[in-house]
């Protein structure tokens, strides 16, 4: 069961985060000069935005892709 969940999607996708979030707070640190707390806090309220932006074109991306094919079909 443990090398099952090691395989698993979900385990990637913690795996690549704590990646992320490690790198975000490297390069903000290298870039910016600030210090590793704030450093630390962009690094994960960053992503938690994108998440919402995400979310909210997902969104709108289905709703206006499936008028656009239900209205080329009528079109048809």
């Amino acid at each position: 069961m443990a090398t099952t969940f090691l395989k698993s999607s979900i385990m990637r996708t913690v795996i690549y985060t704590i990646g992320h979030i490690f790198i975000a707070i490297c390069c903000i640190i290298f870039i910016t000069g600030t210090d590793l707390r704030l450093a630390t806090i962009d690094a994960i309220v960053e992503p938690l935005i994108n998440s919402v932006w995400y979310f909210a074109l997902d969104y709108l991306w289905r709703r206006h892709g499936n008028t656009s094919r239900s209205a080329l079909r009528h079109e048809s």
